[in-house]
């Protein structure tokens, strides 16, 4: 079983590279991605279910409920090694440089991580 948590995690693109889409190659699922760990894709491969992953005819997996992302999202907000680094990155856009992250992030993050394990990434 690989190690689920990193102790050391780094990002690429800040948000503010990330939001000026002229001077950047990250697109929304590569910002997203760079934040998924191996915990991330065993806890959506669990929770979301790898099978129904896979079988997922929308290519953002909105024929799985939204209720079932959202509580996973909740669910996981105590993670801190992982979503201090999206705060990380979300302080690039401040000008005190506090770092933040929302709810939605964390869905994104947890969506990246099921496209790749629908991809055969993970």
């Amino acid at each position: 079983m690989p190690n689920l948590l990193t102790t050391d995690l780094q990002f690429q693109y800040d948000r503010r590279a990330y939001m000026d889409r002229e001077n950047t190659a990250a697109d929304h699922q590569t910002y997203y991605r760079q934040f998924v760990t191996p915990r991330v894709i065993q806890t959506v491969a669990d929770v979301i279910d790898r099978d129904r992953i896979v079988a997922s005819k929308d290519p953002y997996f909105n024929d799985i409920p939204l209720g079932l992302w959202d509580n996973l999202a909740k669910g996981t907000a105590h993670w801190t090694r992982e979503w201090h680094t999206v705060s990380n990155s979300n302080a690039s856009t401040e000008k005190t440089g506090t770092p933040w992250h929302s709810l939605s992030d964390r869905l994104c993050v947890l969506k990246a991580a099921a496209q790749m394990i629908r991809e055969g990434l993970a």
